[in-house]
């Protein structure tokens, strides 16, 4: 070869330069900033380890997220994080819970049931806005949610229903 490099470690050059670029992407989107990649000789500890470290402070700081919201916020492939999140339910650092056809993630032991219940919908926005004017005026009518929200009665209706089939109206 002229160039005096071999193409394995051409490859590898350009394996560690698209993985300094995936960890400058996922830092850019708010991952840890104590989240560094690994140097040459811990290249195959270091990505698992920071990447199951993202996920974890990822789910502390959002609860109820679900995995392609997670996997999309950290700019990680769906197998990866599968595997992370797997890995981190096996050693009860998380739970998961099925909300409707989606699986939702919490740390341990961080949130009450039913603040569980509430954080999903917390991060819809809908959901979010009648919680907060539900909670601000408490003895609204419907037709108050609906003009103060500005939202069709059919939307208003709907949203509402879904957090009667919670144990939010309790």
């Amino acid at each position: 070869m002229n160039s005096g490099i071999r193409g394995s470690d051409r490859m590898r050059e350009d394996m560690q330069k698209g993985a300094q670029e995936g960890a400058q992407r996922r830092m850019q989107k708010g991952a840890p900033k104590n989240v560094q990649k690994g140097t040459q000789k811990g290249m195959q500890e270091a990505p698992s380890f920071d990447n199951r470290s993202m996920v974890l402070d990822y789910i502390s700081h959002n609860p109820g997220s679900h995995m392609r919201k997670i996997a999309r916020d950290l700019d990680m492939r769906l197998s990866t994080l599968r595997y992370h999140l797997d890995y981190l339910e096996k050693k009860g650092s998380i739970v998961c819970q099925r909300q409707n056809n989606l699986k939702v993630y919490f740390v341990q032991g961080k949130l009450k049931p039913m603040e569980r219940t509430l954080a999903p919908l917390l991060q819809q926005k809908r959901f979010r806005d009648i919680i907060l004017i539900l909670i601000g005026s408490p003895g609204l009518k419907f037709s108050q949610i609906v003009d103060s929200l500005s939202i069709s009665p059919s939307t208003a209706s709907k949203h509402i229903r879904g957090l009667r089939k919670t144990s939010f109206n309790r």
